[in-house]
């Protein structure tokens, strides 16, 4: 599954329990959110970190799971 979001919107791209080609090896197990960098960074990214935990949440995950692109 993988998501897009921005200062307004949460957009799924892909259907949970779909696989999306986001993350080379780990496209089998991971959930790919992508953070827009326009609009206001501060806004953005609160809502970024608000939307991960509750994933984390639906899906039983503990704060561990969380990755970055560089990871």
């Amino acid at each position: 599954m993988a998501y897009v979001l921005d200062e307004t919107s949460i957009i799924q791209a892909i259907p949970d329990f779909e696989m999306a080609y986001h993350a080379e090896a780990g496209n089998t197990t991971s959930i790919g959110v992508e953070v827009c960098e326009s609009g206001n960074q501060h806004v953005v990214w609160r809502r970024a970190v608000l939307f991960v935990v509750s994933l984390l949440r639906r899906h039983g995950f503990d704060a561990e799971r969380v990755r970055a692109h560089r990871d």
